[in-house]
């Protein structure tokens, strides 16, 4: 919980290569300027900024980028949240001048602005995203639809279950516990067990089901696996 009085009340970023990973930006205030959440600035693009698995949320600017205001940087966010931020417009994201910002994975949803993404004369390119908007943001897999969070009031932006964002990521990427990736920067845990390596004498029941195969892996010589029907076994495609 920062405040800024001009640009950036979280994070400002001028001329450099940033990378932010699993971090939470929250509550932050840009008093008189951009970016509540984050600012960056790179009007020689030779610089790039990454954001991998964060929460942009609950921020504010008096004027535009209520989450983050990108100004002629290269961007990429990856499996990021960005909700409940206040500006003039541009409640996620503002997107000035030249910026090209590559959005996959990602939920903007429920920031207050004229705007959920402002791309400006730049380029802003979605896939497997959530973005809240008059129709559905170009782009392959994305939704228009209300990502259920547990409660973001209170600032939890977990996913709840039957959430369309759960399963709704790229599916050549993947969560920690194995299942396709989730959209946004809180994965939803799913039940079920991980496989990965030399595999002894052992039973897949259904208590376990699904097994996720996230790795090679090969039954010990002389040992012998189960599998019980009605169990589900998943592997990732790069296995």
């Amino acid at each position: 919980s920062n405040t800024s009085a001009s640009d950036g009340g979280g994070m400002y970023a001028r001329h450099t290569t940033l990378s932010v990973i699993g971090s939470d930006l929250s509550l932050n205030t840009a008093t008189s300027g951009n970016g509540g959440g984050l600012y960056v600035d790179d009007s020689s693009t030779d610089s790039t900024t990454t954001l991998t698995n964060c929460t942009i949320t609950d921020n504010s600017t008096a004027l535009d980028g209520g989450g983050l205001y990108n100004l002629n940087a290269p961007a990429t966010l990856t499996n990021c949240t960005i909700s409940g931020n206040d500006s003039n417009t541009g409640g996620g994201l503002y997107n000035g001048n030249l910026a090209v910002t590559t959005i996959t994975n990602c939920i903007l949803w429920a920031d207050i602005a004229t705007q959920e993404v402002v791309k400006g004369t730049g380029i802003v390119s979605a896939t497997y995203s959530d973005i809240q908007g008059d129709t559905t943001w170009a782009g392959i897999g994305n939704l228009n639809t209300d990502p259920m969070f547990v409660d973001s009031l209170s600032g939890d932006y977990t996913l709840q279950t039957g959430s369309p964002a759960i399963d709704a990521g790229d599916p050549t990427t993947f969560d920690p516990d194995g299942s396709i990736a989730d959209m946004g920067g809180v994965y939803f845990v799913q039940a079920g067990t991980n496989i990965a390596g030399p595999i002894g004498t052992s039973v897949w029941n259904l208590a376990g089901s699904p097994y996720y195969v996230t790795a090679q892996c090969t039954v010990k010589t002389g040992q012998l696996l189960t599998i019980q029907p009605g169990v589900e076994v998943r592997a990732q495609t790069n296995v």
